[in-house]
């Protein structure tokens, strides 16, 4: 970190909101999932990070309910968040949920036969659209701005990122 400059907080708590349905059931791998921020986020009173802001989350792992009464299993992350002047913030966005297994079924399924647990299945996880999400700033970062300049580099009218000059063929 930049001696001066201004930074967001290690375990700095942001609440998102779930924008899509996730699921055991219907997720694969590689999917991804919006969220959005329900609050902005202020630096000396300045916003930072918007109301509204969308992150993307992705599925890591995913495992449908299964026979013998084996729940599902879905793992998701969230792994950062943009400033306006486009820092990346990381998160703990991590997330790793099981739906319950039907243990009975398992007995039932052994002391009758081995058949029968084929049609006794656990319950698959689901992770509902507009349900709120706690994540928390990973690290210490660095915002690139200092007490004097903190206005001007989150003004959000003012574009931010990577500039292009292009020049017609």
């Amino acid at each position: 970190m930049k001696k001066g400059n201004l930074y967001i907080p290690k375990d700095t708590k942001i609440v998102l909101e779930l924008q899509n349905d996730v699921s055991s059931k219907r997720n694969k791998v590689g999917d991804t999932f919006n969220l959005k921020t329900i609050d902005n986020l202020l630096v000396n009173d300045v916003v930072a990070i918007p109301k509204d802001t969308v992150v993307r989350g992705v599925v890591l792992k995913s495992k449908r309910n299964g026979l013998f009464g084996r729940g599902g299993h879905l793992e998701v992350d969230s792994p950062s968040i943009r400033t306006i002047n486009n820092i990346d913030v990381p998160l703990n966005g991590y997330i790793n949920g099981y739906g319950s297994d039907d243990n009975g079924a398992v007995v039932v399924a052994a002391a009758v036969t081995l058949v029968g647990g084929f049609f006794m299945k656990g319950e698959n996880i689901y992770y509902d659209k507009n349900q709120l999400i706690e994540v928390a700033v990973r690290d210490d970062t660095d915002i690139n701005a200092t007490p004097e300049t903190l206005l001007t580099v989150m003004d959000p009218t003012v574009p931010q990122g990577q500039g292009l000059v292009v020049k017609p063929r």
